[in-house]
């Protein structure tokens, strides 16, 4: 597109078309209804052995387009979504006024993450607000049923610190429990969290709590659903699937029923998908519902030593290079993630074994034995506190604090 700077590309203007709903429906009603997630897949998949892309439907080879693919839907449909392409823009500018921004499949800051999890069911459009680099860079989902159990809000508090700590975005439908507390805890400790709230994005334009954490770049929120849509019409399965798919790899907690959407989620990321990595608190009592996703390959978490080995435990290990597909000219492809590709600051810190900076380092732990036998604190404690006021003033990369970590404190001999 991008939408996001107001201009607009023939492809992502046809697949709002095709497959979204607008802020003027009710006034100007469809003919036909917007295609669903898994229909536009099928429908991406047929352009492809066409050689066409969905600006096709705009254009000259419109009428052969829709007779072609009437074995998927009636031509009389594709035609009447097709004529919606002139609402568009006025579409565009209703959302952009609320400081929503839009993002098709077919725009290369799409979340590579939700093709490569949920391939052709990957909602075709997305809209969200603050930084889209939060949306798109990956990061730790957290996911739970809706519950105040002190246990499962402490995983979620654990696990948020870290990620703000390993400068790993927290992910989640910000629901109470688990995953409110994992959301809090890394805004509490000036870290970055994406919600993909069950409510209409509408519903966050005028509150002035989340408008000032979302221009702050600390905070985004998206959604796989038009902004106007009414909260009932949201499935909360949906945007648990959405939330997990985002991530890099998720945390389950309290997943004790087969009912709750975090539960059916993990199944069809486990199961219809494959592919995702993810993790269970081992801690749970047994139950009938986590042994059928443990049985599905889902792992326990394990207890991380620190905020390195968590960094590293969330990007993965490198992926191994894949062969680029073979591809005609002219043939349409809506901006596939490069084989290999790694998410903004996926790279793990290298070991470090430059001896200058190792002595700049053993330096720099005694300033700190020093100090903090003035202020009768820890060495660790002083070391975490300082490089935590450097982080946030922006005077270091949160990767170099992780670089101290890795190297440790101990005390000067």
């Amino acid at each position: 597109m991008s939408s996001l700077n107001g201009s607009l590309t023939p492809n992502s203007q046809a697949i709002l078309a095709l497959t979204a709903a607008f802020p003027d429906d009710r006034d100007s009603p469809s003919e036909a209804e917007p295609l669903s997630a898994e229909e536009y897949g099928l429908l991406a998949g047929r352009l492809q052995v066409m050689e066409a892309s969905p600006a096709d439907f705009l254009g000259r080879r419109a009428a052969q387009l829709f007779r072609d693919s009437s074995d998927l839907f009636s031509e009389e449909r594709l035609k009447a979504l097709s004529m919606r392409a002139s609402r568009v823009e006025a579409a565009l500018r209703v959302w952009s006024s609320k400081g929503i921004w839009v993002l098709t499949r077919s725009d290369k800051a799409y979340p590579r993450l939700l093709k490569v999890h949920l391939k052709e069911d990957a909602p075709p459009v997305i809209w969200g607000g603050g930084s889209i680099d939060i949306v798109r860079g990956g990061g730790f989902a957290v996911a739970g049923k809706a519950s105040k159990d002190p246990s499962g809000e402490k995983q979620g508090l654990k696990h948020g610190e870290l990620a703000a700590c390993s400068d790993i975005t927290v992910i989640s439908t910000g629901k109470v429990g688990a995953e409110a507390a994992a959301m809090r805890s890394a805004l509490k400790n000036r870290g970055l969290a994406c919600q993909v709230p069950a409510k209409a994005l509408d519903n966050y334009d005028s509150n002035p709590s989340w408008k000032k954490l979302l221009d702050s770049g600390r905070l985004a929120i998206v959604s796989p659903y038009p902004p106007e849509t009414p909260d009932e019409d949201i499935s909360e399965q949906d945007i648990e699937r959405t939330a997990m798919a985002l991530g890099d790899c998720a945390l389950l907690v309290n997943a004790d029923s087969e009912e709750d959407s975090a539960w059916l989620a993990a199944e069809e990321l486990l199961g219809k998908y494959e592919g995702m990595r993810l993790f269970y608190w081992d801690s749970q009592a047994p139950n009938p519902a986590l042994a059928e996703l443990i049985d599905m390959d889902m792992q326990p978490i394990p207890e991380f030593r620190g905020v390195v080995d968590f960094h590293n435990f969330v990007q993965g290990p490198p992926p191994a290079p894949a062969a680029p597909a073979a591809h005609k000219p002219g043939q349409y492809e809506e901006v596939p993630p490069e084989p290999g590709a790694q998410a903004p600051g996926a790279n793990p810190p290298a070991e470090i074994t430059d001896p200058v900076l190792l002595l700049k380092l053993d330096a720099l732990r005694r300033e700190v034995a020093e100090l903090a036998a003035t202020e009768g604190m820890t060495g660790g404690a002083v070391l975490k506190t300082v490089i935590s006021e450097l982080i946030a003033e922006g005077r270091i990369d949160p990767v170099i604090g992780v670089i101290i970590e890795k190297v440790g404190y101990s005390q000067p001999r």
